[in-house]
């Protein structure tokens, strides 16, 4: 599992300032991401890659990231956690079939409404001739 680092946390465990960390990210040398909150995140093998070895990094969950507290989710709320599981998968399989349902709906009301178009159409042969435009309509009135 690779640990992910704030800013702040990565400028302790690197030998650069705050800001030369940040403009390294800018302009694309060092790759990081933003977590749920905004924030950015760099991974610690990134650093590695970019500045060689770091200094000792501290392994406490960060009680705000997701992951971490995802991966303590103890044995006991399993069940739980599949039943809602089921319960969720099952509400989208209802949605889908609805959303199924209406699109066929609505094709047949599309081709209902371009067959009735077609019907309305004059056939081909009795659409109405051009008329000579005002040029030749001024050259044949003298």
């Amino acid at each position: 599992m690779s640990t992910k680092l704030t800013v702040k946390e990565a400028i302790d465990v690197i030998p650069i300032s705050e800001s030369s960390l940040r403009r390294d990210i800018k302009s694309g040398k060092v790759s990081s991401e933003k977590d749920l909150q905004g924030r950015r995140r760099i991974d610690a093998s990134e650093l590695t890659r970019v500045y060689g070895e770091l200094k000792t990094i501290k392994e406490e969950p960060d009680p705000s990231d997701e992951s971490a507290r995802d991966s303590q989710v103890s044995t006991d709320d399993t069940p739980k956690i599949v039943a809602l599981l089921e319960s969720q998968v099952q509400d989208l399989k209802a949605q889908l079939d609805s959303a199924t349902e209406e699109k066929s709906e609505l094709l047949k009301l599309l081709s209902a409404e371009k067959a009735e178009k077609r019907a309305l159409m004059p056939p081909a042969d009795e659409k109405r001739q051009k008329s000579p435009n005002w040029l030749l309509r001024l050259v044949r009135a003298r």
